[in-house]
């Protein structure tokens, strides 16, 4: 379901990394399957099912019910001399019509918690004799709460202590929504690719529930989302963050993590968040009893032993023998390039990086600080040229010609508060909680995407000449 290039990519390591202790383990060469290297083709796939394949689309979607007996047969022709495929991040359309077939299969895919000392990876099977003896290898949940434990104590107490002072400019109970890419598999659903504003009752929710929501964009974020950018915005007590979520997971003060279907919902469990999946995991995790769960393997698969035991019902095994990395930690997260922001939680990847200074290179790097504040003449000869030569320019004057002196859109509340105190007698004791609290009572009233000043004043207004007092929760009154 995904373009060929990507698929060679990741055929090109599994098959690198697996042939060697397969090969050991039982004797089996493993033989790469893709339209490169086998007569198979998807076309003719899906136009025996009547059904477009867009080959070129990065993730391409369709309803795996409308594949027909012809399709089915094409494939299972191409398979009849294979005992097992062994897929890497299978969609559940192909899974189904890998089952539909008579194909047994494993999947392998890229655990959702990466906090660990190395990269772990899931697996699961259609085959019950299989999936029991890849469940042998699963990991307990007390791994990942005493790695979280770790991780916070580190962020408090040892080599990343520094960053503790993140904690301090949060806001206590809060929620934090993750971000996601624009274009991903995981946010496909029906073919439409999802996002926040596809959620926009649950994001309002917890905007009502909590004194603040953090929305945190996906690092590796391509393309506009400036749609969703303008819809955080539109609340008062919502705002984008910067800081990595990792060291968002060890503060107290969030409460709440959700998105779409991030893995660092599952994550945040161990850090004892409340957690929410507004569409679904990728891939879920747990034991043998939950049929949807895979088992979670960290770093075992590279041995001899791990296939042994796995494929013993289809093969006579040659070796059990333990062969695995000298200390394992971080070499499948060196070898594979995929560090997951994993320097907020691992020194030497902090190292690596040049996150960590003397004295001496901090003073540098400060004096250097210096050339970055000088122009850019290229940039702005580049700049003048492009001006000289339009029709229209349109300047976006807010905070450059326009300064706002606080941080934050409602701080401001804050320096009103005094004078508002004092204008109504004493009425408002707390202003800030009354404008924030009074905005979104008229969103959760009337639906608006926008809420005018005089809509949010004209609903204090009736709040403190009500004789409910507690229209508006949480807001104080005398």
């Amino acid at each position: 379901m995904t373009k060929l290039e990507t698929q060679e990519y990741h055929l090109k390591w599994v098959d690198d990394l697996l042939k060697r202790p397969i090969l050991w383990a039982v004797g089996q060469e493993i033989t790469k399957f893709s339209e490169n290297t086998s007569k198979f083709r998807r076309n003719k796939f899906f136009s025996l099912s009547d059904t477009k394949n867009i080959s070129e689309e990065t993730h391409y979607w369709y309803n795996e019910n409308n594949i027909n007996a012809k399709s089915i047969a094409y494939l299972k022709s191409h398979f009849s001399q294979c005992n097992l495929v062994i897929g890497y991040e299978l969609s559940y359309q192909t899974r189904a019509i890998l089952s539909r077939a008579g194909i047994k299969y494993i999947d392998m895919w890229l655990h959702p918690i990466r906090f660990m000392d190395d990269n772990l990876y899931s697996f699961d099977s259609n085959s019950i004799d299989i999936r029991h003896k890849l469940f042998s290898f699963n990991l307990s949940d007390k791994q990942y709460f005493l790695s979280a434990d770790r991780f916070k104590i580190s962020n408090y107490r040892g080599w990343n202590k520094k960053e503790n002072e993140y904690d301090a400019k949060l806001i206590d109970n809060s929620a934090l929504f993750i971000g996601q890419t624009l274009t991903d598999k995981a946010v496909c659903q029906n073919g439409k690719m999802l996002n926040i504003l596809d959620f926009k009752d649950n994001f309002k929710k917890a905007c009502l529930e909590y004194a603040h929501v953090y929305y945190s964009r996906h690092p590796m974020l391509r393309g506009d989302d400036s749609s969703i950018v303008n819809y955080i915005n539109s609340y008062d007590n919502a705002s984008i963050i910067e800081i990595p979520s990792y060291y968002l997971l060890c503060s107290t003060k969030i409460k709440k993590v959700f998105s779409i279907s991030s893995s660092v919902v599952t994550e945040a469990k161990f850090f004892d968040k409340e957690t929410e999946y507004l569409f679904q995991p990728v891939v879920s995790i747990g034991t043998i009893e939950d049929k949807n769960a895979y088992s979670s393997v960290f770093g075992e698969f590279v041995s001899p032993h791990f296939w042994s035991e796995v494929l013993s019902n289809l093969y006579t095994p040659l070796s059990s023998e333990k062969i695995q990395f000298f200390n394992p930690g971080t070499k499948i997260r060196d070898m594979l390039g995929l560090y997951y922001n994993s320097h907020t939680f691992d020194r030497v990847d902090m190292l690596f990086k040049g996150g960590v200074h003397t004295k001496e290179e901090s003073n540098k790097k400060k004096n250097n600080s210096e050339n970055l504040l000088s122009p850019n003449k290229i940039l702005f000869s580049k700049f003048t040229t492009a001006v000289e030569s339009a029709e229209v320019i349109s300047f976006d004057v807010f905070d450059t010609l326009i300064e706002r002196p606080v941080s934050k859109p409602s701080a401001v509340f804050d320096l009103m508060s005094g004078h508002v105190s004092k204008i109504t007698s004493g009425k408002i004791k707390d202003f800030k909680e009354a404008r924030i609290h009074a905005k979104n009572h008229v969103l959760r009233k009337d639906e608006f995407e926008e809420i005018t000043l005089s809509q949010r004043y004209d609903e204090i207004k009736k709040c403190f000449l009500s004789a409910n007092k507690n229209r508006v929760p949480h807001m104080t009154t005398s």
